[in-house]
């Protein structure tokens, strides 16, 4: 089986020692789901583990940390069953898992497949971060739609909301990593930010381009 073309931010953060180093003795948090494997299928859960980073709590976006829950469906409290961490919900009453980001958490990675819609809330997770004023650093990965087309009007301000919170085109045409850093510039968010970058990723890739498995996040 060929290997992918495209290496995720997951593949570059545990190759890369000096940016390892610079999460051991910080309390850590992961933002994720089903997507959230390497390009070679490991969960990033096992993964940082296996490369010592500390990690304190999961946390999970719409749908949950399986990605079991339906469209809009509250989000509980999971436990990771193979290492035993807790993921709280920040979709919904994201009351709890603000308490732990605010109580336990130094920093937090965020690794979660998004779509290329602008409706689509992961980026509303990533951006609620932000706001908390919590570190965070975006595992980057690509637009499956590719970063060339953009289709749709423009949100206009007044209509932000969990569904639209930046006024980009409904197709947006970016990875989370890159709407990250336009929205900490534009909207003046106050959490430090990070963006860990893809290697080969190209932007006119569909997913089918990348060499990448797909898995619905």
């Amino acid at each position: 089986m060929p290997l992918p073309v495209v290496r995720l931010g997951i593949d570059v953060l545990v190759s890369d020692s000096a940016l390892l180093s610079r999460l051991r003795g910080k309390r850590v948090g992961l933002l994720t789901n089903r997507s959230g494997r390497s390009a070679t299928l490991q969960r990033n859960i096992d993964l940082l583990l296996e490369q010592g980073v500390p990690l304190k709590a999961l946390f999970s976006p719409e749908h949950g940390l399986t990605g079991a829950r339906a469209d809009g469906a509250a989000v509980p409290v999971e436990e990771d069953k193979r290492t035993g961490l807790v993921a709280y919900p920040t979709y919904g009453d994201h009351t709890l898992a603000e308490e732990v980001l605010r109580r336990e958490i130094d920093l937090i990675l965020f690794d979660s497949q998004d779509v290329g819609a602008r409706c689509y809330t992961f980026l509303s997770t990533l951006l609620w971060l932000l706001r908390l004023g919590v570190e965070v650093w975006v595992l980057d990965r690509p637009n499956p739609i590719t970063g060339v087309i953009m289709e749709g009007g423009i949100l206009r301000p007044e209509y932000r909301s969990f569904v639209g919170p930046m006024e980009i085109p409904l197709r947006h045409g970016m990875t989370l990593g890159e709407l990250a850093r336009m929205a900490k510039e534009t909207q003046k968010l106050p959490g430090a930010l990070q963006v860990i970058p893809m290697e080969g990723w190209k932007r006119d890739f569909f997913w089918a381009e990348t060499g990448l498995p797909w898995l619905f996040p």
